[in-house]
């Protein structure tokens, strides 16, 4: 049955160059997209449609599993998959990395967790971020676990978004927006004694020299713990760990996400290769009908507002991988 939709998809969409090209030209100027040269506009033409293409098979393929997961055109839609995994920053990553600074245990509940948890109704996250066109997601995952740490252990309600861009100039162990390991990430910022705010260090989205000011650096961290032990796939202790202490930064195959538009994306929609850094702040239901919810970095105009949701219990898109946080003094 799928081959058969597949099939019509593909039929159906026997148009003209014209009429991709006037699609374009509308994608464009509501992106605000503009190349140097006529051979990079034929290029990326050429590559919005294949994403077209794309997202009439992801779409075909949801219906036939029954998935409420969309995809559409975005910001992405002109990059080709190869183009668009360049832009996931997790390097490194062997299911085995344990570092150095994770001594602290962690507190969880005794209980059961609750049916549903949402860290963005109880102030626990800073507003959306984009990346942009810098792999900085292993970076910048853990700058947003130290903000959630501090508004919901310390009571920092005036917490100001922390400074990615540090992270990328300042630590030597990763390398930058060609990716690294939120763990190393972790060990940098205990050396560093904190980190600058985003108003006083901001993100370029780009590798640049260190020139981070200790007078100006706040929010020590003395380490990380995992939120469950590492190989355990084990959704419902993480849920515990979210519930009963902050959301959790993790990693996932984010390789199937270039087109998501929105709804719950089912396990069997993505897969387990691991290449990219978020941070997991709500989950609703505790059965493999109930979903994660994930803050992405690619901006407030990707997916549902920034977020993804994604299927619960079943490790989707690898999401028991990397659980952290980080450990104050």
């Amino acid at each position: 049955m799928l081959t058969v939709i597949v099939l019509f998809v593909l039929l159906s969409f026997v148009v003209g160059k014209n009429d991709h090209e006037m699609h374009f030209n509308r994608w464009m100027y509501q992106h605000n997209k503009k190349y140097g040269s006529s051979q990079e506009y034929e290029t990326r033409l050429s590559n919005f449609i294949e994403t077209k293409k794309m997202i009439l098979k992801q779409n075909a393929h949801s219906k036939f599993l029954n998935s409420s997961a969309t995809f559409g055109l975005n910001k992405f839609s002109d990059l080709t998959s190869k183009e668009f995994l360049k832009l996931l920053g997790m390097s490194g990553f062997k299911g085995g990395n344990t570092g150095k600074h994770h001594s602290q245990k962690k507190e969880v509940l005794k209980a059961a967790p609750p049916s549903s948890w949402d860290w963005r109704t109880r102030g626990g996250i800073t507003g959306q971020k984009n990346e942009m066109q810098c792999g900085s997601c292993w970076a910048m995952t853990v700058a947003m676990a130290i903000e959630s740490a501090y508004m919901i252990h310390k009571g920092k309600k005036d917490q100001q978004p922390l400074s990615t861009q540090q992270i990328i100039d300042c630590d030597t162990q990763d390398q930058g927006c060609n990716g690294g390991m939120p763990t190393t990430a972790y060990q940098y910022v205990v050396s560093a004694g904190g980190l600058e705010t985003n108003a006083s260090y901001p993100y370029q989205g780009l590798d640049g020299t260190c020139h981070a000011q200790k007078s100006l650096e706040q929010d020590p961290i003395t380490g990380f713990q995992y939120a469950i032990p590492e190989g355990s796939l084990d959704e419902i202790a993480l849920a515990t760990f979210l519930a009963s202490n902050q959301p959790v930064s993790t990693a996932v195959d984010a390789s199937s996400w270039q087109s998501y538009n929105g709804g719950i994306l089912l396990a069997s929609q993505c897969g387990t290769d691991i290449d990219h850094g978020v941070q997991l702040v709500a989950y609703y239901g505790l059965t493999p009908s109930g979903y994660w919810v994930v803050r992405n970095m690619w901006g407030a105009d990707w997916g549902e507002n920034g977020f993804i949701r994604l299927q619960f219990g079943e490790n989707t898109c690898g999401l028991t991988s990397l659980p952290t946080a980080p450990t104050l003094p």
